[in-house]
């Protein structure tokens, strides 16, 4: 048995083998506070002939009894994964895919289980580390150990975000992953906070991190000598050079074709003239990386000799925009917002706070006011494909959105609203989440919503080419695909909101990550000038079918004369007026309606049930005498 225990300075963070889970090929126990998490890894020894991709998966779940609590619902037991459990799979999984070579096809299958929680640890970092150290134990050919730490911002410093409360309550939330050389992956929220102290809070998690990385080294660096994995690398070195022989001007010919279907159609003609020329046997994933390595080249050397990428632009320019709002008649609020070849048609719908949507989660759960959920349809990318459940991308992609643009969203006491906004993804052609993040926030503003500041995001991508590296802006899809980096990022004029960086390298320095937030702030600025021109103020006039909410404070020992016996008052005014009124245990009233003068009218009727004459007051009166 192994055990490791790490100070760091957010906590200690103790990481057990050899107890629990011994049919596996890595298990580890990890223990950050009285939150526990099993970390497992199991790896076929054998790849699949037929496989066509690199088969990584990750799964991230949350037990009840942990908490010690039941599940809600009626079958009482955990069901499919939450949204909570899919980000943090989304986070684990995308920390360490870059640790792989992509010539390493075995299937891993990652499974990390919380089996007691602590609401003061929170369950990322230690999920992070507990499966970073099952690679190692596993013998896996990866490039090291990596873990994670969240920062946030408390008086103007920095500090650790030990626990989700914490990362809720502070004005920024980093979380940031890495190596010992440097950052892979990074997902942030903040409040408007400027470019420097992002940056600050990156540079600032990755110097935290360091005792964790050394621990997990320390203690499970050692190679498992039973491993024993295919090395493809040399056959998918002569796929590359066939390939190359035979079509890898044509390759980089194509690439200089502007206009999307026809490099497309292009493309893939060469790509399956490239697959005859391979072997009938050639394992499907490494005739894919094979081919997709001849087009990176192709892409990265015009970049890199020309500064000239696969469009025609520069590595600056933001593509053509255009936007449009007010666009489906029947909806509270709605935009199309297009960039080049990226097309979302964004919606609002105001509702009442009652029909927010109810979270159930280990640490309680509550309700969430402001939902966004996003949908990316195959069509978008001109494909026919499976209709099914919402995927992980579209959770993944819709939190960020949401991440986005909830600073700006007014609070309830503003606002009396829930609001659901959707992004409906028509075509992709890179960065779907940042056009939504900008169509979103049209819409909103089209609905009436008071947002205290519009909200832009871009794509940032990167192409690493020996010594030197090249910082794209607006990244195409092909950009993303065969470059090094898709770096995300969000906000208003002032500040950043949100952010999320993913690597293909082993990781990227400082200098990198300053220039990219540099340079996606001068386009975040240019989108917002173009989404002021297109929509400059908030709606004044709600649509017609949008409800009526007002909220009023009903005196706690007056709630009954609004109800009435047996609720004949309160019947009747939702009767008399078509409205809905709901008044909780502290006296608080909202009365809900389609049209503002129904609800109007229902507010007068209360405010005159409790009304108290007092000295000096002067009104109508009808005298009756008595008999």
């Amino acid at each position: 048995m192994q055990k490791k225990i790490i100070e760091f300075s957010g906590g200690k963070i103790q990481l057990e083998s050899g107890n629990l889970a011994r049919r596996t090929d890595g298990a580890v126990l990890v223990k950050y506070g009285d939150t526990h998490i099993l970390c497992t890894v199991c790896c076929k020894k054998k790849v699949d002939p037929q496989i066509g991709f690199f088969p990584l998966s990750v799964h991230y779940q949350e037990r009840f009894y942990a908490a010690g609590r039941v599940p809600g619902g009626f079958f009482k037991r955990e069901g499919r994964p939450s949204e909570r459990e899919v980000i943090i799979s989304r986070l684990i999984d995308r920390s360490i895919r870059p640790l792989f070579q992509d010539d390493f096809l075995h299937e891993v299958q990652v499974i990390c289980t919380l089996v007691s929680y602590d609401a003061n640890f929170g369950v990322e970092i230690p999920a992070l580390a507990g499966t970073s150290a099952a690679l190692l134990l596993a013998g896996l050919p990866v490039k090291g150990a990596t873990a994670a730490v969240r920062v946030g911002m408390d008086q103007g410093r920095y500090v650790h975000n030990t626990s989700h409360k914490e990362s809720l309550e502070r004005s920024m939330d980093v979380f940031v992953a890495g190596v010992r050389e440097g950052i892979l992956m990074v997902e942030a929220g903040a409040h408007e906070h400027s470019e420097e102290e992002v940056l600050g809070a990156i540079l600032q998690a990755h110097e935290w991190m360091q005792p964790i990385i050394e621990g997990i080294e320390a203690a499970f660096g050692e190679k498992n000598t039973d491993a024993v994995w295919e090395d493809l690398s040399s056959t998918k070195n002569d796929y590359c050079k066939i390939i190359d022989k035979a079509v890898g001007k044509a390759f980089a010919e194509a690439y200089t074709l502007s206009d999307k279907k026809a490099r497309d159609q292009k493309v893939q003609a060469l790509r399956e003239e490239a697959g005859n020329l391979l072997p009938e046997d050639a394992m499907p994933a490494l005739s894919y990386a094979a081919i997709s390595s001849i087009e990176a080249r192709s892409v990265r050397e015009r970049v890199a000799k020309k500064g000239v990428r696969i469009d025609g632009r520069d590595l600056s320019t933001v593509r053509p925009l255009r936007m449009e709002t007010t666009v489906l008649p029947s909806v509270h609020g709605s935009a199309v917002f297009e960039r080049g070849t990226t097309q979302v048609l964004a919606t609002a719908t105001l509702c009442n706070v009652l029909d927010s949507q109810i979270v159930d989660t280990v640490d309680g759960g509550g309700k969430q006011r402001f939902m966004l959920h996003y949908n990316f349809p195959p069509f978008s990318v001109g494909e026919a494909g499976r209709l099914g459940a919402t995927g992980r991308r579209e959770i993944g992609h819709g939190r960020l959105a949401w991440k986005a643009i909830a600073p700006v969203v007014p609070q309830e006491e503003k606002f009396p609203y829930a609001l659901r906004c959707v992004s409906e993804v028509l075509a992709s052609d890179g960065s779907s989440s940042m056009a939504t993040v900008c169509g979103v926030t049209m819409a909103m503003m089209d609905a009436g919503v008071p947002l205290s500041a519009p909200v832009a995001g871009i794509a940032m991508g990167l192409i690493k080419e020996g010594k030197k590296t090249f910082v794209l802006t607006d990244i195409l899809g092909d950009e993303d695909s065969l470059g090094d980096m898709d770096f995300k990022v969000a906000g208003t004029e002032k500040g950043v909101t949100a952010l999320q960086m993913d690597l293909k390298i082993a990781f990227v320095e400082e200098g990198v990550l300053k220039t990219a937030l540099d340079e996606a702030r001068k386009a975040r600025l240019h989108i917002l000038k173009a989404m002021h021109k297109a929509q400059p103020n908030v709606s004044k006039d709600m649509h017609a079918t949008a409800p009526a909410i007002r909220v009023i404070n009903v005196p706690r020992d007056s709630i009954g004369r609004v109800v009435g016996a047996g609720g004949r008052v309160i019947k009747g005014l939702t009767s008399e007026f078509d409205v809905q009124i709901d008044i909780g245990q502290d006296g608080t009233a909202t009365i809900t309606g389609v049209g503002h003068k129904g609800v109007s009218g229902a507010v007068e009727a209360i405010e005159n049930i409790l009304y108290e004459p007092k000295k000096g007051d002067c009104g109508p009166a009808h005298v009756k005498q008595m008999t």
